[in-house]
């Protein structure tokens, strides 16, 4: 046995790395052991494939040791193995730009049945890019001079790859995303009510109950039409890419916040920080005004933070009479 470190790789509990199946595989080129490496290789791209899934396609240099495999798991799961040995920094880059773009599509488009037609998409246009920035590191060990090119070649792609897996992430991103929103908005709804009964049993001289749950529900409508309105025109811009229960969680905190600054901004109604036309107003008026204040406060923020400013403005100003006044 003159491949020890290949054959070590079958022993039990050993999780087989493609990089092994490279090495085997560029083993046979040794006329000495050429039987025995196609053996270990063999046997260790089964082990691979009992690991990792369906063998989907694979890409092998002859030049370095590098490659690529797409791999295919329960459920409809993809993975994207690249292995590239070479200093060539802008190949590298390429590399890990691609191994990147096919762990965002898993994340964003592997969860659901709806979207696996999407995920092999994705995942086959990063594997051809990827198997262009393989054969330009190939050319380039080999030193021939169109290696130059190819690599510019296999730059181009992997930036289409990378246009292409992002507008499909988005895409998915910004569903998930405002259906997290609506989740979000019925939770308000439901803390709206709550709130609107024990206001009306503690406190119903204080706070109107029906102004206070107007503001609250119509300040996260405003809030869900303007997420609906921002995801029509321009997407959902992700900077990460977060699982699908975190996008769920982060959109249905968004109408809490609407609620709250519309709530913030009917209270300025009340104080006559806005105006003073609660005062007068009948109790279908005063309603209307809560349900319009509550709708444009959570739809713009804005207006809460107006409020907020002025209301600082007053205690400021009370704040340097007070002193005066108790002399």
């Amino acid at each position: 046995m003159r491949l020890p470190d290949l054959w070590d790789q079958l022993e039990p509990g050993v999780r087989i790395a493609f990089a092994k199946v490279i090495l085997a595989r560029q083993s046979t080129d040794d006329p000495s052991h050429r039987e025995e490496a196609r053996a270990a290789e063999l046997a260790l791209r089964a082990r691979f494939i009992e690991q990792q899934g369906e063998l989907l396609n694979a890409y092998y240099c002859r030049h370095c040791v590098a490659g690529c495999a797409l791999t295919e798991g329960p459920g409809g799961s993809r993975a994207l193995h690249t292995v590239l040995n070479r200093a060539d920094t802008h190949l590298v880059v390429m590399e890990t730009t691609c191994g990147t773009l096919a762990m965002q599509a898993m994340s964003a488009l592997g969860s659901r049945s709806s979207t696996r037609p999407d995920l092999r998409m994705a995942t086959d246009v990063v594997y051809a890019a990827m198997t262009r920035v393989l054969r330009a590191a190939d050319e380039a060990a080999a030193g021939s001079p169109d290696a130059d090119a190819l690599a510019g070649t296999a730059g181009n792609q992997v930036t289409e790859a990378k246009h292409y897996v992002s507008k499909l992430v988005e895409r998915e991103g910004g569903f998930t995303y405002f259906q997290g929103v609506l989740a979000g908005a019925l939770i308000t709804c439901g803390l709206a009510t709550v709130l609107g009964l024990l206001t009306a049993n503690l406190w119903p001289e204080v706070v109107s109950p029906a102004g206070l749950v107007g503001s609250l529900v119509f300040g996260a409508l405003g809030a869900v039409t303007s997420v609906f309105q921002r995801i029509s025109a321009d997407g959902v811009a992700l900077t990460f890419t977060p699982s699908r229960l975190r996008l769920i969680c982060l959109g249905a905190v968004r109408p809490l916040v609407g609620a709250t600054f519309g709530v913030v901004a009917y209270l300025g109604l009340v104080a006559g920080i806005l105006g003073s036309t609660t005062a007068t107003a009948g109790p279908t008026m005063a309603f209307g005004l809560a349900a319009i204040t509550g709708f444009a406060a959570g739809f713009s923020e804005r207006l809460a933070t107006d409020v907020v400013q002025r209301a600082e403005a007053i205690g400021a100003v009370s704040t340097v009479r007070d002193p005066a006044a108790g002399g």
